[in-house]
């Protein structure tokens, strides 16, 4: 047996390298842009619960859309007065009762909340985040503006 010597295992790497290098690149065609700073998306939700972590301050707020569900720290005051009462309960459960959160529905714009400005919500004491985190998922959205809807 012929023993190959170390510049043809070079010139064996070389040739392999530069052939799976320049296989040409198939154009991907362009997807709709999603919900951005200068393209933000226009949709109707009703507002469903509330971050368990941020208690009655009604900061954080849990949005269903027809086909998502997401946490906002960032929905406009003035829209809409909670009553205390729907937040009493929120280390145990956050979401609002079933006839209660369909009173609260809006259209907003919104673009996804960029990684390096998510909040996490310092959570103090024993509270249930299963249901928050199942149903939200980490998302987060930045409402650009909301008004109530019929």
């Amino acid at each position: 047996m012929k023993k190959r010597s170390f510049p043809h295992h070079v010139a064996f790497l070389l040739c392999s390298s530069l052939a799976v290098g320049s296989c040409e690149k198939k154009q991907v065609a362009p997807q709709t842009p999603s919900p951005s700073v200068a393209n933000p998306a226009y949709q109707d939700a009703t507002i469903i619960g509330f971050d368990p972590c941020t208690g009655t301050s009604g900061r954080g707020l849990v949005l269903a859309f027809a086909k998502d569900t997401v946490v906002t720290y960032t929905f406009p005051a003035g829209v809409y007065e909670f009553p205390a009462a729907l937040f009493q309960n929120g280390s145990i459960d956050c979401f609002f009762p079933t006839p209660e959160a369909a009173k609260y529905r809006v259209r907003v714009a919104y673009y996804s909340t960029p990684n390096a400005e998510k909040v996490y919500s310092l959570c103090l004491g024993i509270i249930n985040l299963a249901d928050f985190n199942r149903v939200t998922k980490g998302r987060q959205i930045i409402i650009t503006t909301a008004e109530k809807r019929p």
